[in-house]
């Protein structure tokens, strides 16, 4: 056998068990999850579970389930869940959000934050969008209709929040990819239009004849997209009900056996054996008050032990509401509305979970809601002759909303950290401005005034008094007048000009 020959069969010889023992080893794998085993002790745990799509799992018929069950424990059933969505809207709309127009004409921004206050008064905006949020935790979708009220001045745009119910199409067989119960989507996502039922089908018959369809540029549909493709939105309560029934059902039952309990004054029984004629079982007997009493020889007396209320209720109570409160991402002391059983530090951590929750829900609820009635009203009140000034910035569009404010846990905490983070410059004055909700060119101004006033009244500044006797040294009236106060450098470069040109005694 020549060398050669010799060699390749050695390869071939070595690398032959290679490939049969990665063939093995591939065999041997056998990958699997636990949760995706069916077995006959979890095989009831995931019984409902299907596969259908999220327009199909939430259809028609499971949204109008939903929403009646939903707003029975909201409206009417529980003071639990009335309160928790009641905080929630609170927190997240509350007195509405300030708008503030950003362009670079100043003239130009009041004039339309002023029109804009005017309109959103005048047509009670912020507590019809306060109403429209609780239907979009409670119902799961919220519609907001643009309408025409001729009785307004100026601007004759107004919005109208309406029930889920009423955007339905009861003759759709649903067999349209692009349709589903009333909303029309083109190919690209877009909504097209919807279809309104004529009236409510709680209050008529009529509901039934062919709805009305209405155009996508004069409705407002907002709701949270929980899966891809989702067409309408379902309660945010939908995995809490169970448990608000439950609740309900627990308060019940430890309410009848306490008071089951107190119906029955004592047990009279006896150890002895009686002849069942002389004494009738569950026979009553009426006590009179503050008596003393003799028994009969053999016969003893035990008052009855109420079992409930026991000390399990609130725990269960508090576990309860803990559950529920997940769904909508709220704390426990906010659910119950109290934080006795919290430290200060707890109750911090809890809500700021919760306030960033809030800003996700102020954010959207801005660009899908805010957005959408700003440019309408800017675009009919443009229109107006005189209502806005003529002369028009090419950025008249840009604007911001300022949402109110919240009350800070530990205001001097907060107050300490705002001042170190200013004296390092990371904190603007729009910053701190924003938080207490006020226009940073309104503030100024009232700030001037407040400066002149109490320069002309030789008062010292705010935090300032060392400062303040440099300034009345150097400051003339001319500057006063003129609302123009010298600067630290400039008060400096006034001193050392004055130093040099100063005579000794």
């Amino acid at each position: 056998m020549s060398r050669r020959r010799a060699k390749r069969s050695e390869r071939s010889v070595v690398a032959k068990p290679e490939k049969v023992w990665l063939r093995d080893y591939s065999r041997s794998i056998h990958a699997r999850y636990d949760a995706a085993r069916t077995s006959i002790e979890n095989e009831r745990w995931w019984a409902a579970a299907d596969g259908l799509a999220a327009r199909t799992a939430n259809s028609a018929t499971v949204r109008k389930v939903l929403r009646q069950r939903s707003r029975y424990e909201t409206h009417e059933a529980n003071s639990y869940a009335r309160g928790i969505v009641t905080a929630k809207a609170n927190d997240v709309i509350g007195t509405g959000a300030v708008l503030q127009v950003a362009s670079q004409d100043r003239a130009w921004n009041q004039a339309v934050e002023l029109r804009w206050n005017e309109w959103t008064k005048a047509t009670l905006l912020w507590q019809k969008l306060w109403t429209a949020f609780v239907a979009y935790v409670v119902d799961g979708e919220t519609f907001i209709e643009r309408r025409n009220n001729p009785k307004l001045q100026g601007v004759t745009l107004t919005y109208e929040a309406s029930e889920a119910d009423l955007w339905s199409d009861p003759w759709d067989v649903g067999t349209d990819p692009l349709y589903s119960d009333g909303v029309r989507i083109d190919k690209h996502g877009n909504v097209e239009s919807y279809k309104r039922l004529r009236t409510h089908p709680g209050e008529s018959i009529a509901s039934m004849l062919e709805p009305m369809t209405v155009s996508a540029d004069a409705v407002i549909h907002h709701f949270r997209r929980d899966r891809p493709g989702q067409m309408r939105g379902v309660p945010h309560l939908t995995p809490a009900l169970p448990l608000f029934a439950e609740l309900r059902r627990y308060r019940l039952a430890t309410m009848a056996a306490a008071e089951t309990a107190a119906n029955f004054a004592a047990l009279l029984y006896t150890d002895a054996p009686i002849e069942p004629a002389e004494v009738d079982a569950f026979q009553m007997i009426d006590l009179e008050r503050r008596a003393l009493m003799s028994l009969p020889s053999g016969w003893k007396m035990e008052q009855l032990r109420a079992e409930h209320p026991n000390t399990t209720h609130f725990e269960f109570v508090k576990s309860v509401l803990m559950e529920v409160g997940r769904c909508l991402l709220t704390p426990l002391n906010i659910a119950l509305g109290s934080s006795g059983d919290y430290n200060f530090s707890s109750a911090r951590l809890d809500y700021i979970l919760y306030w960033g929750n809030c800003d996700i829900e102020r954010n959207n609820f801005a660009c899908c809601v805010l957005d959408r009635i700003w440019r309408d009203w800017l675009e009919e009140a443009t229109l107006i002759p005189g209502y806005l000034p003529v002369q028009q910035p090419t950025d008249f569009a840009r604007h911001a909303w300022r949402w109110p404010p919240r009350y800070p846990l530990d205001v001097m905490e907060q107050a300490q950290a705002d001042s170190v983070y200013y004296n390092m410059g990371h904190l603007a004055d729009e910053d701190v401005f924003a938080r207490m909700a006020v226009d940073a060119e309104v503030q100024y101004d009232k700030l001037g005034r407040m400066v002149t006033a109490r320069m002309k009244r030789g008062l010292p500044l705010p935090g300032e008094a060392q400062t303040l006797s440099h300034l009345q040294r150097f400051v003339t009236q001319e500057q006063l007048a003129g609302k123009r106060l010298l600067g630290p450098k400039e008060v400096q470069e006034q001193e050392v000009e004055n130093a040099g040109t100063r005579t000794e005694p």
